[in-house]
């Protein structure tokens, strides 16, 4: 019977060699380890998990949140991390933040966070103010901003192997889109809290959809969330802004007239805004969303 020379481990053992100075191979594994890349073997790791996301049965799934920077979307990133940690739910999550081209931009403050709450965090770099702006000049360049904001957070989430975006819209945000719908459109229409995009092959959800502004900026400001700078020109300048004031105006005079406008578009029985069994493919397509 034969002994390593090190650690005494025998022969016996299963599977064990030894070399020819007679140390065997367990020592030798250990005195390696030293020698080991471990940031490139986690990151050769992390990319076979990435192949795979996304693939954990028609009952999981992992969310890409939209990252703005603003209130809205970091409570939902911080609200949905909680939720996957206290129900136990099987799914990955991570934010993803578009840079428009808009400058300064600065998602430092956002990256840091998410690395305290060990959320993996990207930033996708996109030319959309340079379209938006420089290229084709909008009148409205909301509306067309909103759309190529979609387009590239939907590829996005694809490529990350997301098969759920969710938005960090409010209440108010769906009241608004109605009104915007009505007077600069002439449709009742608003988005919806769960809708799946056949073209895009991911399902968008609003998990906020029902929470009024004023309780999201007062946990917000409680958590004290790493709110950044919209560098958007046309932020508070827009025609979402418009509707804001509008509606601010008018609850004045009618106080209960957000939750009277929630409350009819619940109201799948008589108007059919938020039945998802009348909802087409064109529907989702032609989904109006500014902000």
């Amino acid at each position: 019977m034969r002994y390593c020379k090190k650690c005494t481990m025998p022969d016996t053992r299963p599977g064990i060699t030894f070399d020819a100075e007679g140390v065997c191979s367990a020592c030798r594994h250990y005195e390696n380890r030293k020698n080991v890349d471990w940031d490139a073997r986690f990151k050769e790791f992390e990319a076979y998990c990435n192949k795979y996301r996304g693939m954990n049965g028609p009952g999981g799934y992992d969310c890409a949140v939209a990252v703005s920077g603003g209130k809205d979307s970091l409570l939902l990133l911080y609200a949905l991390s909680l939720y996957r940690k206290f129900e136990h739910k099987n799914f990955d999550l991570r934010g993803v933040m578009l840079n428009m081209g808009f400058e300064p931009f600065d998602a430092s403050p956002v990256m840091r966070w998410c690395e305290e709450l060990n959320i993996p965090f990207d930033v996708i770099q996109t030319d959309i103010a340079k379209v938006v702006f420089d290229l084709r000049k909008e009148n409205n360049p909301c509306s067309l901003c909103a759309k190529m904001r979609r387009g590239a957070l939907n590829d996005a989430a694809k490529r990350l192997g997301c098969n759920k975006v969710a938005l960090g819209h409010h209440r108010e945000d769906a009241i608004e889109t109605l009104m915007m719908s009505l007077i600069f459109e002439g449709r009742l229409h608003t988005f919806h809290p769960n809708m799946f995009l056949p073209g895009a092959d991911v399902t968008v959800i609003r998990p906020m959809v029902y929470v009024p502004e004023k309780h999201i900026i007062h946990v917000a400001r409680r958590l004290n969330l790493p709110v950044v700078h919209n560098p958007c020109p046309m932020d508070g300048h827009s025609r979402r802004q418009e509707i804001k004031q509008l509606i601010a105006s008018m609850c004045r005079t009618y106080p209960n007239l957000k939750d009277h406008m929630l409350s009819a578009l619940k109201n799948s029985e008589q108007y059919g805004l938020w039945d998802q069994k009348k909802i087409g493919e064109n529907e989702a397509v032609k989904t109006h969303s500014d902000d």
